[in-house]
């Protein structure tokens, strides 16, 4: 049986990404639309739209082609909005990376993207340029704060007179792509996600049409901007809420702007809500503005909401989705079961699946978990391989959740099929730390999966089958963590084992690793 949701049909208009959002934008002219809360600079909707248009003339006139690719290498910013619009703008591509992505990371993903131009912050630069040497479709660098290295992406903008904007380009919504963030899906490397402008159009129209942000609502983020929940969040504050931002969750910083700023509303992760039940400096602070939290990325457990929700006297509401489905396929309401995930959205269909024999299931019982809908990604991007292992033959995208519905159409999480970690709400794919363990000399073999962590909802642990007897974990860790980013460390561990169990087709036999895992805790 497909479940369908109960809110009638939304029209989804065929426009693309830059004209919808800036259409809405404009209604809101010189109210705040973003502001930089380690700082307290700001943006007006109507300057966020004179800047992206700006950079969107300087684009063209330095020879951006349609559908080529504007990588997007920064921590929270003001920029962020104004990149993604005059990119789109060009009907051009921008690709989201992690500015802490060390140098390999950071040249994966650009090999398989090829952008024209980089966008990123002064620290950064010096990689970047490392990274240009080896990717030729690099053509020129920017930086959004003051560098002697390469070019200012202030500059760039405020030098232009606009006369360039790409008024003629054409876009086709269902066809050209506006963003390619990178996903491990369910199993595997990361790869590119190709969101079309119909996919980011529907969505945000879909939101819309669950109900209109109130004018007096003013919300606090800190979700990385180059997460797909940071993104999509961005650009649904931007059609009319003034969106406090910082780079990274403070507890302090966060209770002091909730009583200066009468915060109303934050969207977060499980791991901050754990903070937010258990620190007593809540206790100091008048947090009686906010009344809504929303929780994302990861399971949250109902202990944690329960905690939260009277810690800080809000509603906790939750939703599910992933980057290939763009974020959101389900949303909880004020009231729902905690251990819920929320209603279907509109427009949007699920269904379970056996995982094995693939028929259909019904009401309250388990299985894959199986999408269909508008904000649905087109595919991924140069990997026809791995379009054919995430999409069926009828195309309903196989998320590699294990879970059901109930007899009022509420879906429930209870497990996953796909080998992904989430730590913190960050992913964090088994095979890319595999792969670069078994680069290590003295390695013969290597399994990855996740543990259960309180604070962090899983954390990389390691089996490792060594080749040469002198290997320790120190020197192993030590090996990782130069070459990948923090939240891939391996804080679960390093264990040395006589062999990684595996299938007769050579697959690792991850469940095994986890019930050893799950014994020894």
């Amino acid at each position: 049986m497909v479940l369908k949701t109960t809110y009638p049909e939304l029209v989804i208009p065929q426009v693309s990404f830059y004209k919808y959002n800036v259409d809405i934008m404009r209604q809101h002219g010189d109210k705040v639309a973003l502001v930089n809360a380690g700082t307290g600079q700001q943006l007006t909707f109507r300057e966020i739209i004179k800047f992206s248009q700006k950079l969107a003339s300087a684009f063209n006139r330095k020879g951006l082609k349609k559908q080529e690719v504007v990588a997007l290498c920064t921590a929270n910013c003001l920029e962020y909005p104004i990149v993604v619009l005059g990119t789109a703008a060009c009907n051009a591509i921008t690709t989201t990376c992690n500015p802490l992505y060390t140098f390999d990371e950071t040249l994966k993903q650009f090999e398989n993207s090829q952008p024209r131009f980089v966008i990123t912050e002064s620290t950064q630069v010096s990689k970047m340029l490392k990274v240009a040497e080896k990717i030729p479709s690099i053509k020129e660098i920017f930086s959004i704060d003051p560098s002697h290295l390469c070019s200012s992406l202030w500059t760039l903008i405020e030098e232009d007179d606009g006369h360039n904007f790409p008024f003629l380009v054409s876009v086709d919504p269902m066809a050209d792509c506006v963003l390619l963030p990178y996903s491990s899906g369910t199993t595997g490397v990361p790869k590119g996600v190709m969101i079309t402008h119909h996919n980011m159009v529907a969505l945000l129209v879909i939101l819309r049409g669950l109900g209109k942000l109130a004018p007096w609502s003013i919300t606090y983020s800190v979700i990385p901007m180059f997460h797909s929940y940071g993104l999509l969040r961005l650009f649904r504050m931007l059609h009319g809420v003034k969106n406090l931002f910082d780079k990274r969750f403070h507890i302090k910083n966060f209770l002091e702007a909730v009583e200066k700023y009468q915060i109303t509303t934050f969207s977060t992760v499980p791991p901050i809500l754990i903070q937010l039940a258990n620190n007593p400096l809540v206790e100091k602070y008048d947090t009686s503005s906010l009344t809504v939290l929303g929780s994302g990325a990861a399971p949250l457990a109902p202990q944690v909401a329960k905690s939260a929700m009277q810690k800080m006297q809000s509603v906790i509401v939750q939703g599910w989705g992933m980057t290939e489905a763009f974020v959101i396929t389900t949303l909880g309401m004020p009231g729902a079961p905690l251990t819920s995930v929320g209603f279907v959205v509109p427009n949007t269909k699920i269904k379970i699946v056996d995982p094995h024999t693939r028929e259909e299931l019904g009401v309250n019982e388990d299985g894959e978990i199986l999408v269909k809908g508008p904000q649905v990604m087109k595919g991924y991007f140069r990997n026809p391989t791995a379009n054919a292992k995430t999409f069926d033959p009828e195309g309903w995208l196989c998320t590699g959740d294990i879970g059901h519905y109930d007899e009022n159409g509420m879906v429930y999480l209870v497990d996953r099929l796909k080998e992904l970690i989430k730590y913190k709400g960050f992913q964090v794919a088994p095979a890319e730390l595999e792969s670069l363990i078994l680069s290590h000399p003295k390695v013969r073999d290597v399994g990855v999966v996740g543990i259960p962590d309180a604070e962090s909802g899983e954390v990389p642990k390691a089996y490792v089958v060594k080749k040469d007897s002198s290997l320790t974990a120190t020197e192993l860790n030590s090996f990782v963590e130069e070459k990948v980013s923090r939240y891939k460390y391996l804080r679960g561990g390093i264990e040395f084992i006589g062999e990684i169990p595996k299938s007769a087709t050579g697959k690792i036999l991850r469940r095994e690793l986890r019930a050893l895992s799950q014994s020894k805790l």
